[in-house]
């Protein structure tokens, strides 16, 4: 689980950029009412309007551009309403300087709804000297964070009367409708059908979709089925990526996958095999990184390639038990200080237990790919990439980029953004033996290697780990369905059914929700919905 932090980044970032939602109508009194299914709001009907899908952030400003006015839906924040500023105040001095709080103390809207309130002024990055009043309040489990910030000095009268104005309703007055709809042909090399073709029941992966709607399963970014080669279900929800700022998603929209990613780096190991520029998973560590021959000592021999790949290297390396901004992470420590010492960090840490006998998840390892296939096939990461799996694929939309200044450590442990159809792509390769439109782009050699179960992980969530590909199994009709599953932050996935010929791709921006409660709902989601899906198919 990442830092409370990072979740006050994307709300004092959303607030701070021009993000929007629906405005409806105008009243008589010469004010803009806004009428969300989750609550409702009036201001001044002068100021300009911005809109857009979103239901998520609501942006109102003043024609001259202040005063400027902003409502932010916080997902997945859980604490008392009274430390709510404390979380997200800190995070404005990446945004600006000189802060100076004139109060923090409870407050209540008009309607009784609980909040909290602080005001304070501060200069922008920008130079521009505001006044800010925060208000945050809760209600039937929504929390809203409202602002109005201001350049004239404190935030009174007429203007302080907006934030209150807010009504709050519950989620379960709005309306949720969804109507299934086959995905876009478009001329990325995917054949779109509908999912009665596939024989999947329309209806039950609708009220997966409602279910996603009415945030049942919450922060989901994107949906997408493929079945029997072609894909069926394609749905975009709006959120909130990291490090990115609020997007309404489309098929055009990059996701940050997270660590999917080290599902690729082992794809690009696999193919840097199969053209024999590595000998294979036996090598040894010090054949790679000769230059570290005295760091790693007899160790260096003892390790290989595939402990690597199966995090079974033995490095003493806790990287769950503390948050990732702990001092005694060995991941935060390794990108902080020894930023631009990223490989000799990783290969200095003490040895463990046995290489091959205990899993230890290490995002460090996975960093050591990139390295690997750098030094074997003398090309840079990203190029080695694009040659050999996304250039045959038809993916040029992406980005993945690297940890250190001077370029030496590509980020295979989780820096890869793609789009959500090219990582069903990707997905698919692993079910169709390694090919994309008859090319033979991975080896079913390789597949059959990485996805073999190399450590059982009882009692972690999943079953068993292979090459940077975690092993799950379902239950369908009384029999075990298995599937190995490509596994990032927040609840990126992508789901491979090599049995069912499926793949079931998920984007999504649960980053401060802990793992066990992400795992449970994709693993939820595709349990009670999409296999049942083919159970009933007619």
């Amino acid at each position: 689980m990442k830092k409370h932090i990072k979740i006050a980044l994307i709300i004092v970032s959303s607030l701070l950029l021009v993000a929007c939602a629906t405005l409806s109508k105008k009243s008589e009194t010469k004010l803009y009412v806004n009428d969300w299914p989750a609550f409702s709001l009036s201001y001044p009907a002068h100021w300009l309007k911005k809109t857009s899908d979103s239901k998520f952030v609501f942006r109102a400003e003043a024609p001259k551009g202040f005063p400027a006015f902003r409502i932010a839906i916080i997902s997945n924040m859980d604490m008392p309403l009274k430390y709510s500023t404390s979380i997200y105040l800190p995070e404005l001095s990446n945004m600006g300087k000189d802060i100076n709080v004139f109060y923090d103390k409870k407050a209540k809207l008009k309607d009784g709804t609980p909040a909290q309130e602080v005001e304070l002024e501060w200069v922008t990055n920008a130079g521009i000297k505001l006044n800010t009043l925060f208000l945050t309040a809760k209600k039937d489990d929504i929390w809203i964070l409202v602002t109005v910030s201001d350049t004239k000095g404190r935030i009174e009268g007429d203007l302080r009367k907006i934030p209150y104005s807010l009504k709050i309703k519950p989620v379960k007055e709005a309306p949720i409708s969804y109507s299934y709809k086959v995905p876009e042909q478009t001329a990325d090399g995917w054949q779109t059908a509908h999912v009665a073709e596939a024989n999947l029941d329309e209806k039950i992966l609708t009220d997966l979709i409602k279910n996603i709607l009415n945030e049942k399963y919450k922060d989901i970014h994107s949906v997408l089925i493929v079945k029997d080669g072609k894909l069926v279900l394609e749905e975009y929800f709006p959120g909130q990526d990291y490090e990115r700022d609020h997007i309404s998603f489309t098929r055009d929209d990059m996701h940050g996958i997270a660590s999917v990613t080290k599902s690729f780096a082992s794809t690009l190991i696999g193919i840097a095999i199969d053209k024999g520029m590595i000998k294979g998973t036996d090598q040894n560590l010090i054949s790679f990184f000769p230059e570290h021959k005295k760091l790693l000592g007899e160790n260096g021999k003892k390790i290989k390639l595939r402990h690597i790949l199966s995090m079974t290297a033995g490095f003493d390396w806790d990287e769950t038990t503390f948050l990732y901004n702990d001092s005694h992470n060995p991941y935060w420590i390794m990108l902080g200080p020894e930023r631009e010492h990223i490989i000799e960090y990783i290969l200095s840490r003490p040895i463990k237990s046995q290489p091959g006998v205990e899993f230890t998840y290490n995002s460090g390892l996975s960093l050591l790919l990139g390295a690997i296939v750098e030094k074997r096939s003398s090309i840079k990461n990203k190029d080695f990439a694009q040659k050999y799996l996304f250039g045959p694929l038809g993916i040029s939309k992406y980005e993945w980029g690297y940890w250190d200044a001077a370029g030496k450590v590509p980020r295979t442990d989780g820096g890869l953004y793609l789009l959500p159809r090219d990582m069903a792509k990707f997905g698919y390769l692993f079910v169709n033996g390694g090919k994309w439109k008859g090319r033979q782009i991975i080896s079913a050699k390789w597949i059959e290697e990485a996805t073999k179960e190399r450590i059982k992980l009882y009692p972690m969530m999943a079953t068993g780990y292979g090459y940077q590909w975690w092993l799950y199994e379902f239950i369908m009709n009384n029999e075990i369905i298995k599937s190995y599953v490509a596994d990032g932050w927040g609840g990126q996935r992508i789901f491979i059914f090599p049995t069912l010929d499926m793949v079931v791709v998920f984007t999504a921006g649960n980053y401060s929700t802990p793992h066990s409660q992400v795992f449970n709902m994709m693993y939820d989601m595709v349990n009670k919905h999409i296999l049942p899906a083919i159970v009933s198919s007619k």
